[in-house]
């Protein structure tokens, strides 16, 4: 802890005294945190693994979803992702008839999780590349978590039109409206998205549609492994919120262990102690999230590539392709293996 004492030169000897007395600030720092522990996201966070969240964060946005422009693909960053899978929970939750208690938990776990990914996203985006999109991000949450609209679409009115709509269904009109609106809005904006250095760049309207778009397609590849259009709407509605769910939740804090040290670490000394005292302060009121975190920990050679989404996405077809690589050896071997030949190992005893 000495490394972060501000001290003139030749106080080296005083370090530990100064380190003595601002153990009561630092307390007072962390009591005050705790006061605002985000308790409603501990809950959505009870059953995230490391492991599920590889695979839930591949799979929001698959590479079989054909791109709307041919100028290619905007990078993704933790917010819209979030607010566009929340908007989509919305909407399945709302036509399920879904205990009014269980939307409003939603919502409060979401609420506190957007005011940790903004932080996040704040401090990690250095070179603003993902202003765009975090603005786009903030445009959608405010009406979500204020009106229950994706922009001024009602999400409440998605699932009213016929009694038995399946979150299938849902996603398919969800879908067709983003791109109608993205068609729509890039009409309006050619100008914009012709000068933009990048896709990321293009009007937030276009990233968030876009966003709905590429996610709903997604889900939908994703329906069928449950088998869902053969179930009855109540039980398809479930598996849905559940799986939104928990892609929610392993999008939210998985950067914040990083973010304190990043406080500590890297700001000038002019603004040491007011960026401390916010990681002391942070380190209070997201002690439990951090200690859970702990228990579930990343595989200790992918924590440093881990540091945004598009991160996880690439680790996970990384490891999608190795596993399926080596069950074509798997086979490959047992194909080649004589006919009577088993791989048991039988020890003879005299």
């Amino acid at each position: 802890m000495k490394c972060y004492v501000l001290h003139l030169e030749g106080e080296e000897a005083l370090m530990d005294c100064m380190m003595a007395s601002n153990f009561d600030a630092a307390d007072h720092w962390i009591k005050m945190g705790k006061r605002r522990e985000p308790k409603n996201l501990m809950t959505l966070l009870h059953n995230w693994t490391p492991a599920q969240a590889l695979v839930e964060l591949n799979g929001f946005d698959s590479d079989l979803v054909p791109l709307l422009d041919c100028k290619g693909e905007p990078s993704n960053c933790w917010a819209l992702p979030v607010v566009s899978l929340t908007s989509i929970t919305i909407a399945v939750v709302f036509s399920s008839g879904t205990n009014h208690n269980l939307r409003e938990r939603l919502m409060k776990c979401v609420q506190e999780a957007m005011v940790y990914i903004r932080f996040v996203e704040e401090k990690l985006d250095q070179d603003g590349s993902l202003t765009t999109l975090r603005k786009a991000a903030q445009i959608v949450w405010v009406r979500v978590d204020l009106h229950y609209k994706w922009l001024d679409l009602d999400l409440r009115k998605m699932g009213k039109k016929g009694e038995e709509e399946t979150p299938g269904i849902i996603l398919k009109s969800l879908s067709a409206e983003a791109k109608r609106r993205y068609i729509e809005y890039k009409n309006k904006d050619a100008a914009a998205i012709f000068l933009a250095e990048s896709p990321s760049k293009w009007p937030p309207k276009i990233l968030a549609a876009n966003s709905i778009y590429r996610i709903c397609q997604s889900l939908l590849q994703l329906l069928p492994l449950e088998s869902a259009e053969n179930q009855d709407w109540q039980s398809s509605n479930k598996i849905m919120f559940e799986r939104l769910s928990n892609m929610i939740a392993g999008a939210c804090l998985t950067n914040l262990p990083h973010i304190i040290c990043t406080l500590c670490h890297q700001s000038s000394m002019e603004e040491r102690e007011k960026s401390v005292r916010l990681a002391t302060m942070l380190l209070g009121k997201a002690g439990k999230i951090l200690e859970f975190l702990s228990y579930k920990p990343l595989p200790s050679a992918c924590r440093t590539r881990l540091t945004h989404i598009d991160d996880w996405r690439a680790l996970s077809k990384q490891m999608d392709n190795q596993w399926h690589c080596n069950s074509r050896r798997s086979r490959t071997h047992k194909n080649k293996a004589p006919a009577g030949c088993s791989s048991d190992l039988y020890l003879t005893i005299e």
